[in-house]
């Protein structure tokens, strides 16, 4: 069941009834409609935090001839008699302080044991998920609060581990680094087979490793020389094995 269907408007200029009707019906006040019929016992929440026109404003708070003047406006927009009644009755107008709902919102984040008692971050991030689900119309409950906020918690706590190791585990390039003052250690570490690293690409480290190239090249010898040892023991037995088979068949 819904329970509560809230829009926000963070114009500075009045709002006026133009920009809440469309002509698809498909603006604010024919949503709200849609919403008030479908849902009994839902409360339809129009805030802003800059002022409302002053003819919403009169409509809203009970002059018959503002109500007059939005009623025929909101008929023209298609909506029925008993539509604009139940608008003027579920749907409440209310101007609030974006700072001071902001500050209410991060003094509850910051309760909240998931997000170790950060708020500004995890607002931003809440903030573009309940954007998301109110552009694809999707409803929100407190179960499903309850579970991002914990998953914003488990990205923030992995963030702030992998920011730890900065400076620690992970070094950032200096770009001023005294190559060559270090030019003959990175040699040394590059000729011993060691794994290149940034460093040593910047040195020019990357030569023929004599030593690993000559060892490489005596065991190639000795296998080729040992190959070619055994190849001329085995040819002439085969050579042998022939000319038995060929004698065989002779006779």
């Amino acid at each position: 069941m819904l329970r509560e269907a809230i829009q926000i408007k963070g114009h500075t200029a009045p709002l006026t009834f133009s920009e809440l009707v469309s002509r698809s019906g498909n603006g604010l006040l024919q949503r709200a409609v849609e919403v008030a019929r479908k849902h009994p016992a839902c409360k339809v929440r129009l805030l802003s935090f800059g002022p409302f026109g002053q003819e919403l404003q009169d409509a809203w708070k009970g002059s018959a001839a503002a109500r007059d003047r939005v009623g025929q406006k909101l008929k023209n927009a298609g909506l029925t008699p008993s539509d604009i009644s139940l608008l003027f009755e579920r749907l409440t107008l209310k101007r609030v302080d974006e700072n001071t709902e902001r500050a209410k919102v991060e003094q509850f984040l910051s309760a909240a044991h998931a997000l170790a008692g950060q708020s500004s971050h995890p607002a931003a991030i809440l903030c573009h998920w309940l954007y998301w689900l109110a552009e694809n119309q999707e409803r929100v409950t407190q179960a499903d609060l309850i579970a991002r906020l914990a998953d914003v918690g488990r990205y923030l706590h992995a963030r702030d581990g992998y920011w730890r190791d900065w400076f620690s585990v992970i070094e950032p390039l200096d770009p001023d680094i005294d190559l060559e003052a270090q030019r003959d250690r990175l040699n040394n570490q590059f000729q011993q087979g060691m794994s290149a690293r940034y460093e040593h690409i910047l040195a020019g480290c990357d030569i023929p490793r004599r030593g690993w190239l000559d060892r490489i090249s005596a065991r190639y010898r000795v296998v080729k020389s040992n190959s070619s040892t055994q190849s001329s023991f085995t040819k002439p037995r085969i050579k042998s094995a022939t000319r038995s088979r060929c004698e065989n068949s002779s006779v």
